[in-house]
C-alpha cells in the first residue's frame, strides 16, 4: 500500500482548487516496482505533483500520494547578522565531528531538569561511561593536545582520530597505553600527508619512549597491510632555513638539489634529514655564508657523519651534471 498524505491546512487550499479530488487515470496498488515498491514512471507521468517543503516529499496533489519522500531543500538557509538571530533562525545543528568521542550525537540532560525520581535514576546510570567510552574520551583529548603542541591542522587531527577508532574496531588497543598508540598514529598520519613532524617532536610531547612508539607503529602498519609513507625531504627544507636566518636564495637552491638528487638516486632507505643537511651545507657553501656543519645538523636532527655521506653523494652528483653540460656545449 502507498503511503496517503497527510493533508495540512496550506496543502488543503492547494487541493480545494482542484475541481476532481478523484483518484488519477492510473490504477494505484497495481503497478509497482519489485525493487524499490514506489510508483512506476508512467504513472508518476501522469500524477501532478507539487513539493512540501516541511517534510521533504514529492505528492500529487490529486490523489494525494507521496511520490517521492526524503529529498533536501536546495535553497539558501534565512540571513543572520547576529548571534541572537542566528541561534534563532537556525534549523540545524553543528557538523559532525571526529574529534568528539560521541560524534556530537548524543543527548544531554541536565540534572535540574529531572524533576522525577525516575529520570534521576537514568540519568545517573547515563553518567557511568564503558571501558570503549573512557578510552575514546582520553585518547582524542590526548590527540587535541598533541594536536595544539605540534600545530598540526584541523583535518590531520580529525584523520587521526578515525584512525584510531578504526584500531578499537580490530581490538588492537588492549594491552597498549593510549599515549603510544596516539602517537604512532598521528606519527602515520602527518607522514601520510606530508605534514612532517619529527619523531624526536612527538617523543618530547608526548612523554612516550621511542621504541614504544615504534612497535605500535609496527602494528598499525601490519594489522591493516599499510606501508610505511616515504617522506620527501622538500618538505622538511623551509623550518632550518627559518630557525638559522637564511636567506630566500638558499632554500631554492637546496630545493633544486633535492629535486636533481630524486631523479638520479632513491630516498627509500635513506634518512630524509640526512639529505637535506647535505643540500643545506652544500648550498650554503655555494652562497658563501658563514654556517658550519655543526650547527646544520643541530638544526635539522642529524649526525654530522651521515650528512657528509651524503654530502658526497650530493658533490658528485653536481660534478656529473656539469661535465654533461660541458660536453653538449663542446658539441
Amino acid at each position: 500500500m502507498y503511503k496517503r498524505f497527510n493533508r495540512s491546512s496550506q496543502q488543503s487550499r492547494i487541493l480545494q482548487k482542484e475541481q476532481n479530488y478523484q483518484f488519477c487515470n492510473t490504477k494505484f496498488g497495481k503497478k509497482k516496482d519489485k525493487k524499490n515498491k514506489t510508483p512506476s514512471e508512467s504513472q508518476k507521468n501522469k500524477h501532478q505533483p507539487i513539493f512540501d517543503e516541511q517534510k521533504g516529499q514529492m505528492v500529487c496533489c490529486k490523489c494525494g500520494i507521496v511520490l517521492s519522500e526524503r529529498q533536501p531543500v536546495l535553497k539558501n538557509g534565512t540571513r543572520a547578522f547576529s548571534h541572537e538571530e542566528r541561534e534563532r533562525k537556525k534549523h540545524h545543528g553543528n557538523p559532525i565531528n571526529s574529534l568528539l568521542p560521541d560524534i556530537q550525537m548524543a543527548t544531554m540532560v541536565k540534572k535540574r531538569n529531572a524533576k522525577t525520581k525516575r529520570l534521576r535514576h537514568a540519568l545517573k546510570w547515563d553518567t557511568r561511561y564503558t571501558w570503549k567510552q573512557r578510552n575514546l574520551i582520553k585518547a582524542i583529548s590526548e590527540i587535541r593536545r598533541l594536536g595544539t603542541k605540534l600545530s598540526l591542522p584541523q583535518y590531520i587531527q580529525e584523520s587521526s582520530a578515525d584512525l584510531y577508532k578504526r584500531l578499537y574496531k580490530r581490538n588492537l588497543l588492549k594491552g597498549r597505553s593510549i599515549k603510544s598508540m596516539v602517537s604512532s598514529v598521528i606519527y602515520y598520519v602527518t607522514n601520510k600527508n606530508n605534514v612532517c613532524r619529527p619523531i624526536d617532536e612527538i617523543v618530547k610531547y608526548s612523554n612516550v619512549p621511542q621504541r614504544k612508539i615504534h612497535n605500535c607503529y609496527q602494528i598499525i602498519l601490519d594489522k591493516f597491510n599499510l606501508r610505511s609513507p616515504v617522506i620527501n625531504p622538500r618538505y622538511l627544507v623551509s623550518r632550518p632555513v627559518t630557525e638559522l636566518n637564511l636567506d630566500s636564495r638558499v632554500e631554492k637552491i637546496t630545493q633544486e638539489i633535492l629535486n636533481l638528487y630524486k631523479k638520479m638516486y632513491s630516498f627509500s632507505g635513506l634518512d630524509p634529514k640526512g639529505i637535506v643537511g647535505a643540500a643545506l651545507y652544500f648550498a650554503v657553501k655555494n652562497q658563501d655564508v658563514p654556517v658550519t656543519q655543526s650547527q646544520i645538523a643541530n638544526e635539522v636532527g642529524v649526525t654530522e657523519v651521515t650528512m657528509r655521506k651524503r654530502f658526497k653523494e650530493i658533490k658528485k652528483m653536481v660534478a656529473h651534471i656539469r661535465k654533461a653540460k660541458k660536453k653538449k656545449e663542446t658539441q
